[in-house]
This record gives structure tokens, C-alpha cells and sequence, in this order.
């Protein structure tokens, strides 16, 4: 069950979001870990291994040539470069945006020119993220989106961020939308909500609408701050990958960020609060909204999993000290599997408010009313 180390902040939140006529949501990589079944460090490796299989990378040549290999045959040391290079990328001590700008390394050869085209790399994610995964469907990007569905339907404007490179949030959407849109002859068209405009913002670009609107400011919008990858290996915007490409996006992002945070209550989910822009832009909101003398202004809430640190009281009081430089609040789980019961908390609020609950949360009462059936 999920554990909340105050439950009245899904109560605020929800107020928030009851009261607001703009929700922002920052997806990370965990929104769709249970679809690709690979984080970042697994696309490095697998870019990696690819790269590797070319006879003409400098950093591979270069690496034969260190003295650790001297007393090995020459027709060895190409192996044990990229033996050297798998062992790099596995050591826990070096940033995983290091590890990126390494692979990008190993793509120059001698002249640095790319060995492989950005075709070919772009399959090998699209590999990873969409063929390769082998993994089970949770429920986590399922009641996400049918929370993001039913705030627009509603007349909400939903602006959702996402890090991640693969499409998964969108199809889930178009998947949720085309159902709805579908005619069902045993519905009152009458008691039909109308359904909201639905667009993409790749990196870069303008805004695509896949969807046209039945309702004025009724909206869901995608957008990609990393660039995204499609199933069959195309590329959308510019992929952000290695420490060069989040350089010279970083100040454009903060600044995007930034005016997302304005818009309205901020739900931050499948992101460890670990990504250097967004804990910028996190301070850099804080302190303007200190510098304009705000005395209210929408809240920013992550969905962050509680570390175990000697007793929960204790992990508690470290993460909520870090929320509170932030200027966040945090609404804390256990388990992966808990996060679900955020989003279905939230749809249920949103359908039927707060009073028909008797001061619990929605799936709370639920689970203590099968316990009591099944007692």
C-alpha cells in the first residue's frame, strides 16, 4: 500500500490541480521503465558495443597503444580495448554523462569523422528502447495518462516534459484519445466530454497537432527536451546524449523550464531529482519567485521513492530537507508499484471531489472495503 509521509500533500495536490486550468507534468525515464526495460546507462552500452564493432575507432587504436599492453600480441589488444572500454563504462564511479561523451569519442576515427552514420546509431536506440526490452507492462504509464486524459477532458491545458527518448507516453495517449473518439452507440452523445487537442514539440520544432480539439483550451501537449527516437530509427529534434549536447542546450532548457513551472502545479514523476538542469531550474524558480515577493504561487510536487537510511524517519528527514531547498514537495513511495495508485487517487478526486471519501484517500477506502468483505 502506498506509504505517503503526509498524506494531505495528495490532498494539496489535488486542490492544486482541482483549481488550476494548467497542469505540468516532467516525465523521466521511469515513467516508461516498465516498457523499454533499459535506462541510460544500457543505451550507452549498447551504442557502445555497436561502435565497437568497427576496426577504425581512434579511441579503440589509441588504447592498444598503453603500456598495459606491451607485453601482449599484437592481434590481442584490439579485444582488450574493448574489454577496457565495457569495464568503464560499468564503474559506478563515473558519471553516466561522462560515459556518454566517452562513446561519442569511440564514434570519431583517426581524421574524427564519424565512423558510423547517425542512422545507424539512431537504430541501435530504437533497438534498445522498442525490440530488445523483453520486459512486462505495469501500470505506471496506463493511469498517468488517463489522469493526463481525463484533466484535459475536463478543460485542463496539460503540458507534459519529457526526458526520455522513446515515444511511449505519446502512443498511450493517441491510444486513450482514439478510443474515446471512437462512436459508441450505447453512449448519450450528449454525456460525451469533449475531447482536448493533443500536439507534439520536438526539440527545436514548432508544434505538431495530431489531435484537433472539441473544446477551447481543452489540450494535451508533448514535448521532447532530449530529442526522441521513433520505433523504425528516425530521429525527432536533436538528440541531447553526450556532455557536449547538454552544454550547449543547458541555459535553453533552465529558461524552458522555468516558464513550465508558471503555468500551473508541477507533478515531477520517474525522475530521481538527480538531472542538472532540472535542479537548476528548480533553484532558479525558487529564487524568482522569492525576488518577485510571491506569496503564493502553484506548487511543484515529486513522486520520489523513499531511501532507506537506518530507520524511515530518518531518509525521510534527509529527502524532505532536500525538497525544501528545491522548493518542492514530495509525495513519497515505497514501491514502483505504488505510484499507480497516485494517478488513480488523483482520476478518482477529480471525478467524484473530496467530501464522498470521509477524509480518506480513494484507494484507501477501496482496500478497506474489499478487506472487509473478504474478513
Amino acid at each position: 500500500m502506498m506509504s505517503l509521509h503526509n498524506e494531505a500533500d495528495l490532498r494539496d495536490l489535488w486542490y492544486e490541480v482541482n483549481d488550476s486550468k494548467s497542469i505540468v507534468i516532467y516525465c523521466g525515464a521511469g515513467v516508461t521503465a516498465d516498457r523499454t526495460g533499459v535506462g541510460w546507462l544500457g543505451l550507452i552500452n549498447r551504442v557502445a558495443d555497436k561502435l565497437m564493432e568497427c576496426s577504425d575507432s581512434k579511441l579503440i587504436k589509441n588504447l592498444e597503444t598503453c603500456s598495459a599492453f606491451d607485453d601482449r600480441e599484437d592481434d590481442k589488444k584490439p579485444q582488450l580495448a574493448r574489454k577496457a572500454v565495457k569495464e568503464y563504462l560499468n564503474d559506478e564511479d563515473v558519471p553516466l554523462e561522462v560515459k556518454a561523451t566517452m562513446v561519442e569519442a569511440l564514434a570519431k576515427n583517426e581524421n574524427n569523422i564519424n565512423i558510423e552514420n547517425n542512422d545507424a546509431i539512431q537504430k541501435v536506440f530504437a533497438e534498445a528502447l522498442y525490440r530488445d526490452s523483453g520486459w512486462h507492462r505495469g501500470r505506471t504509464l496506463q493511469k498517468l495518462v488517463d489522469f493526463i486524459v481525463v484533466s484535459a477532458c475536463m478543460g485542463k491545458s496539460i503540458s507534459i516534459i519529457t526526458t526520455n527518448y522513446d515515444t511511449y507516453i505519446e502512443r498511450a495517449i493517441w491510444e486513450r484519445l482514439k478510443f474515446l473518439n471512437d462512436p459508441n452507440p450505447s453512449e448519450d452523445s450528449e454525456s460525451k466530454k469533449p475531447l482536448p487537442k493533443w500536439s507534439l514539440v520536438e526539440h527545436k520544432k514548432v508544434p505538431k497537432v495530431l489531435f484537433q480539439s472539441d473544446k477551447e483550451g481543452s489540450s494535451i501537449e508533448v514535448n521532447y527536451i532530449h530529442g526522441s527516437i521513433t520505433e523504425n530509427g528516425d530521429l525527432r529534434g536533436s538528440l541531447v546524449f553526450s556532455e557536449r549536447n547538454y552544454a550547449d542546450g543547458h541555459d535553453r532548457t533552465v529558461k524552458k523550464l522555468i516558464k513550465w513551472f508558471e503555468k500551473g502545479p508541477t507533478i515531477i514523476v520517474g525522475a530521481s531529482l538527480n538531472d542538472v538542469p532540472l535542479v537548476r531550474s528548480l533553484l532558479e524558480f525558487k529564487r524568482t519567485i522569492k525576488e518577485r515577493g510571491e506569496g503564493s504561487h502553484a506548487g511543484i510536487y515529486a513522486i520520489l521513492r523513499r531511501i532507506a537510511i537506518d530507520s524511515e524517519d530518518i531518509s525521510d528527514q534527509f529527502q524532505l530537507s532536500r525538497a525544501e531547498v528545491l522548493g518542492i514537495k514530495l509525495l513519497m513511495f515505497d514501491s514502483y508499484n505504488d505510484i499507480p495508485d497516485i494517478f488513480s487517487n488523483l482520476i478518482a478526486l477529480c471525478a467524484q471531489g473530496i467530501d464522498g471519501y470521509g477524509g480518506k484517500l480513494p484507494c484507501e477506502l477501496a482496500l478497506e472495503d474489499w478487506i472487509g468483505q473478504t474478513a
